[in-house]
């Protein structure tokens, strides 16, 4: 998922602050590149998993797509540079050996945009 990122310049934050919480990993980038930022979601185990694994995918999906409302929710963009004009989200979910991962590039701008709008009459 990452790899085109381990030869590069990343530095790697965890669990610092940014917005309103402590995201879990952020990848902050040399100038140009994206920054990532990673919530990472364990969910616990069911023994009903072992004969519905559709509902194990299912959870897991759910938990990676909390994973990026979190990011949302607690702003962890607003600490990025403000030059920055785009950023990687991504929600990992896991259960041992199972993974769901969802990614989403945000338009950081506008983000902050809409962000600043509020409250404002």
């Amino acid at each position: 998922m990452f790899y085109p990122l381990m030869d590069s310049d990343y530095r790697i934050e965890s669990n610092r602050e940014h917005g309103l919480g402590r995201p879990d990993i952020v990848l902050c980038p040399p100038a140009g590149k994206p920054p990532v930022i990673i919530e990472l979601k364990k969910l616990p185990p069911n023994p009903r998993y072992k004969d519905h694994p559709d509902e194990r995918e299912r959870d897991l999906q759910i938990e990676s797509e909390k994973a990026i409302q979190q990011i949302h929710k607690k702003e962890y963009s607003y600490a990025l540079p403000p030059d920055t004009t785009s950023a990687i989200f991504c929600g990992v979910a896991c259960l041992t050996k199972y993974v769901a991962v969802k990614m989403e590039v945000v338009d950081i701008a506008s983000l902050r945009l809409s962000n600043s709008d509020v409250g404002e009459n």
